[in-house]
């Protein structure tokens, strides 16, 4: 289950970031070793930047709530191999994390709710060992699902409350 925030009759939102450089860490910091190689330490450009929104469409009837976070990386993979000496391979990972939520309240005791989600990934790039063969470590990989919910709530009578639901994944 994921609980996302709703709208409501007043309009909020916020903005987020977060960036990371390749250039902001040190070189020859070396984070694993094992026979063959010698990584270094995370030496990645990170790019995070985001937002969301929510508020009222109709007052005390419909309300929406939105978020987007489109996430890029450059990931750096190398290090110094005894074979080849040092190497320098990368690939890009991209994602595109979304949210959506309608509400709507046609009367009190009422309530239905659309929602999505989701989060597809891409991977493109040099996507294994350092050393590995050129035809066998450039690849794309492609991951994340998208998510549809409706649900609806009602009180039948007092004592009887109807709660249904249906989803894809």
């Amino acid at each position: 289950n994921v609980i996302t925030k709703s709208g409501g009759n007043l309009f909020h939102g916020d903005l987020f970031t977060y960036f990371q450089n390749k250039s902001w860490t040190p070189s020859g910091v070396i984070r694993r070793q094992n026979k063959e190689l010698i990584t270094n330490a995370d030496r990645d450009s990170f790019s995070d930047v985001g937002g969301s929104v929510g508020g009222p469409i109709k007052r005390d009837s419909v309300w929406f709530f939105g978020a987007f976070d489109p996430i890029r990386r450059t990931v750096f993979v190398g290090g110094t191999s005894e074979d080849a000496g040092p190497v320098d391979r990368q690939y890009e990972r991209k994602a595109n994390v979304y949210a959506g939520k309608l509400t709507w309240t046609p009367k009190s005791g009422n309530t239905l709710v659309f929602t999505a989600f989701g989060d597809p990934t891409t991977r493109k790039g040099w996507l294994t060992n350092p050393n590995a063969d050129e035809s066998s470590a450039i690849r794309n990989e492609e991951t994340g699902s998208t998510n549809y919910s409706v649900r609806y709530n009602a009180t039948l009578r007092p004592t009887w409350l109807l709660e249904t639901s249906v989803g894809r994944h």
